[in-house]
């Protein structure tokens, strides 16, 4: 007739499956624990463990739609999102922003500027005046942040739409609607007022396809009841 001769811990995994777990299996002796199994065991409850958190890992991710570890928006770089803005169809290439005009009294100074009315990455700038020789720019802001890296002011000819570099290159400056372009200017003639005006071309991040594509996010979001927005 069978006899109990000893007990021997077990525990339970989260699907109902039932292991042993010997008192000393943890120790580092090839002979221990009350089933004599030593490292091998010890391996193979670790195993066993990695596989339920596997699992468990899973159940959690399965709750989302379409879940991904990405980057967020604001974390990546600019470069980055214009491109993703380009690839999803959302950006008008070679669009133009005016600057106005200004009158520089002799020695004078003044600005240019606008503000923005749509999101976009200004390109070029190009500027025109009567006496271009008789002008410097003494500085350049986009939504609030300088454009030229030194003190001094340049020739306005380097801006001028037949320059060598056609204009200036921003090489895509970010500014959103609300934000500002500004140029600042000063007359360097002591005898003469000159008069100034430019331009901006730029890639305009398109309101419509952008409406559109948040108009899809809601229609998607409302069929799915807001599950895969953790709602």
């Amino acid at each position: 007739m069978p006899q109990i001769i000893g007990t021997v811990p077990v525990y339970a995994d989260d699907n109902g499956e039932v292991f042993v777990d010997p008192a000393d299996v943890d120790s580092d002796s090839e002979e221990a624990g009350f089933l004599g199994l030593g490292k091998r065991a010890r391996l193979s409850r670790i195993d066993r463990r990695l596989g339920r958190l596997e699992r468990r890992r899973g159940r959690v991710l399965s709750k989302f739609d379409d879940y991904e570890e990405e980057v967020p928006m604001e974390a990546a770089p600019q470069a980055d999102v214009y491109q993703a803005a380009a690839a999803a169809g959302m950006i008008s290439e070679n669009q133009f922003n005016g600057l106005g005009n200004v009158s520089l009294v002799a020695s004078g100074t003044g600005s240019l500027s606008d503000t923005i009315n749509r999101n976009l990455w200004g390109k070029s700038l190009v500027l025109t005046s009567d006496a271009p020789d008789q002008v410097i720019v003494t500085g350049v802001t986009v939504a609030g942040l300088p454009v030229n890296v030194g003190s001094q002011g340049a020739p306005l000819s380097m801006f001028a739409h037949d320059s060598t570099r056609f204009g200036i290159s921003f090489g895509r400056r970010l500014a959103l609607t609300g934000q500002t372009f500004q140029v600042n200017l000063q007359n360097v003639d002591a005898g003469n007022a000159h008069n100034v005006n430019g331009g901006i071309i730029a890639d305009e991040l398109n309101p419509y396809a952008m409406q559109r594509y948040m108009e899809s996010m809601l229609l998607a979001a409302a069929s799915q009841g807001f599950g895969g927005m953790g709602y």
